[in-house]
């Protein structure tokens, strides 16, 4: 199953990739097309592909070692150039418990990919704010924004909204997302400090 879904997440880098090509390059190529259509067909098989994985939620996933933010911070080898990246982290590092943690990685990791694919973004922001009785994450972007239904209602299938107030409910953390046309988009995940802490 972890081979499934790590599978599936080089797909996603792969879109992402696709996606970014068709973006930059010159609207007279003779390939945009050919790619566009290649681009659409991949992104059917990739709904598809969520919806399989579904089941696969609470399933264990590989998730790279170290503190939270180092965890993050593995994410910018997946950037294609152009777009910007930086990691914040206010307050003092602390140990968190491994099934707190991968949550809290898997939620980041969706907000930060769904910023690359669907936004057009060229700068996203993490920033972990460790305080003395909570934890809270957000990722920021610059991009298109979403739309305020789409963010209300969390549709199964796009952007993954679903399967991340899901995982925010299974860990007893809150999640809060702001968006508007235009305007980029801001999500919030917070999680009280006793029950993320290690010790």
């Amino acid at each position: 199953m972890k081979h499934d879904v790590l599978e599936f997440q080089d797909a996603i880098v792969g879109g992402m990739q696709l996606h970014f090509a068709v973006q930059q390059g010159p609207p007279d190529s003779p390939y945009k097309l050919l790619l566009s259509s290649a681009l659409r067909v991949l992104q059917r098989a990739l709904g598809g592909g969520r919806l399989v994985l579904q089941g696969l939620r609470s399933t264990s996933c590989i998730v790279p070692p170290g503190t939270l933010e180092e965890a993050f911070f593995s994410f910018r080898d997946e950037l294609p150039p152009g777009v910007a990246f930086q990691i914040i982290v206010t307050g003092k590092s602390k140990a968190l418990k491994p099934a707190i943690q991968e949550q809290l990685y898997l939620m980041g990791r969706e907000a930060l990919v769904n910023a690359l694919r669907h936004s057009r973004a060229t700068s996203i922001e993490a920033e972990i704010g460790y305080l003395p009785h909570r934890l809270r994450i957000f990722v920021r972007d610059n991009g298109c924004g979403m739309d305020p239904q789409v963010v209300r209602a969390g549709q199964d299938g796009h952007c993954g909204l679903r399967g991340m107030r899901e995982r925010a409910d299974s860990i007893g953390a809150q999640l809060r997302i702001w968006s508007r046309p235009g305007a980029g988009t801001e999500v919030e995940i917070s999680i009280a400090g006793n029950i993320a802490a290690s010790t």
